[in-house]
């Protein structure tokens, strides 16, 4: 119903059907009025369900009645909000999930810095153990003088 073709067809469809009717009672030319808004609506923003109203409207011109066009309606409207819960679910779901996701990240950011802080004292650890290791060897070579053999030798 979007393209140029279709809209071109059902022009002709329905200015054919405008024509063949004649407009007579009162009741009629309210039927032809509500059936020209729906046209103009059709026409104007092409749709599924326009389509189907206006379908409605050509069968209530046949019949005498607007039974189909209300059970249409209905149809729709029920569809709507069918689809307006969908949606409402939707965003329910989403909010919930994206909450989730930054208490995850936050716990995660969390144990990030504790991590970095236990990283942190080992290294501390390290540098103390090798700052002794230092202090150690040039004790031991100030103690035993030089690379340690005389002191060895003067067990012996």
């Amino acid at each position: 119903m979007t393209s140029g073709e279709a809209a071109a067809t059902w022009g002709k469809a329905t200015s054919t059907l405008l024509q063949s009717t004649q407009v007579g009672s009162s009741a009629h030319a309210k039927k032809h009025a509500a059936f020209r808004s729906v046209m103009i609506a059709t026409r104007r923003y092409p749709g599924l369900r326009l389509a189907t109203l206006a379908a409605a409207l050509i069968q209530t011109a046949t019949e005498g009645n607007f039974s189909a066009v209300i059970t249409t309606i209905d149809k729709q409207l029920g569809d709507l909000h069918a689809k307006e819960q969908e949606d409402i679910d939707l965003k329910v779901y989403c909010k919930t999930e994206g909450d989730k996701t930054a208490n995850e990240m936050d716990d995660l950011h969390h144990k990030m810095t504790e991590i970095q802080g236990l990283m942190d004292l080992v290294n501390l650890k390290e540098d103390r153990a090798a700052g002794r290791h230092r202090t150690n060897r040039k004790r031991y070579h100030r103690n035993c003088g030089g690379d340690g053999r005389s002191a060895l030798n003067a067990r012996h």
